[in-house]
């Protein structure tokens, strides 16, 4: 996660000097990015208030859907205890939530 934001904070200082790069165009817009080159190109006039505004709603809208992924799997794994590890228990996980599902 510290290099992610590394990259994002780097990312940032090179759209702040060339903002004709597609690939930082584009990666600007992913939520843990979002927050550092959205800005910058903001700043620069790269981008307008609908771009800056669509990051945001990504960013949202990413966060609402990782929360509520974070609370179905620990509503199916609370008070659980297993010594099968955590990717065998996530699976178990998934097979669960298939199954309620149906």
């Amino acid at each position: 996660m510290i290099l992610l934001g590394t990259l994002s904070y780097l990312g940032g200082f090179v759209l702040a000097s060339q903002t004709d790069i597609p690939l930082l165009r584009a990666v600007s817009y992913v939520p843990l990015f979002s927050q550092i080159m959205l800005p910058v190109r903001l700043a620069n006039g790269d981008v307008g208030a609908f771009g800056a505004s669509m990051g945001l709603f990504i960013a949202m809208a990413t966060l609402i859907g990782l929360t509520y992924l974070a609370l179905i799997i620990y509503r199916m794994n609370i008070l659980v205890y297993s010594d099968k590890g955590v990717f065998k228990a996530l699976i178990a996980t998934y097979q669960q939530l298939k199954e309620s599902r149906q």
